[in-house]
């Protein structure tokens, strides 16, 4: 594991460390949501704000990591409504 990821939960393993899963509240500005850490996998997170960018066009909603990113890498998430 890379030394500047957080640290994971005594309740997880190894298996989930690329993955980022976290709750809490949000607020919007423009095109950027602001999520307030409420609970993650990363208890080192908790309590911190993460900044994303996102696109709705259509039945999309693209949500991309702002700079700077998380573990060197930009993450996009794309959801389509059914």
């Amino acid at each position: 594991m890379s030394r500047n990821r957080g640290v994971i939960s005594p309740h997880c393993t190894e298996s989930v460390a690329p993955f980022l899963a976290y709750a809490g509240t949000y607020e919007i500005r423009g095109n950027r949501v602001f999520h307030k850490l409420e609970t993650c996998v990363f208890t080192n997170l908790v309590g911190t704000t993460l900044e994303r960018e996102f696109h709705l066009s259509g039945d999309t909603l693209t949500i991309k990591t702002a700079p700077p990113f998380i573990w060197g890498n930009q993450s996009v998430l794309v959801w389509h409504r059914a």
